[in-house]
Order: structure tokens, then C-alpha cells, then sequence
């Protein structure tokens, strides 16, 4: 096992600040986007598209590490 999967594993609050950390920087790119919104090239898009399978994956993550046995 990796040494951040094992700290994962052992600390609760790491997984509660990984899925903060996930949602705050969501919320503040959507922010950011819908209250001054630039003139976005295709790059750009592309990578606020890719910003919002973040919330989904980090929920997944803390999900798996809770559902899996000790």
C-alpha cells in the first residue's frame, strides 16, 4: 500500500479535508467563470469541463475507503 493511501486509510479528517478540498475548488472555479467570465479558448474549456468530475470522484473515493474492510 502506498504511504498516502495508508495515511488515508488511518486518518478520518484527511478524507473529510480531500473532499473539501475538492468542492471549494469547484465552487470557486465556477464562481470565477459565471461572475467574470473571460473569453475562453478550448483549453480553457476543456479543463473546467475536467474540474467537475472532481466532486464525483472524491465522493467515489471516500465512499470506497469506507465501504472497504479493515
Amino acid at each position: 500500500m502506498s504511504d498516502f493511501r495508508a495515511f488515508i486509510a488511518r486518518n478520518g479528517w484527511a478524507k473529510v479535508l480531500l473532499a473539501l478540498w475538492g468542492l471549494t475548488l469547484t465552487t470557486l472555479v465556477v464562481i470565477k467563470v459565471f461572475f467574470d467570465p473571460p473569453n475562453i479558448p478550448a483549453g480553457t474549456a476543456a479543463a473546467f469541463a475536467t474540474l467537475f468530475a472532481l466532486p464525483p470522484l472524491v465522493v467515489k473515493f471516500w465512499q470506497w475507503q469506507r465501504d472497504k474492510p479493515e
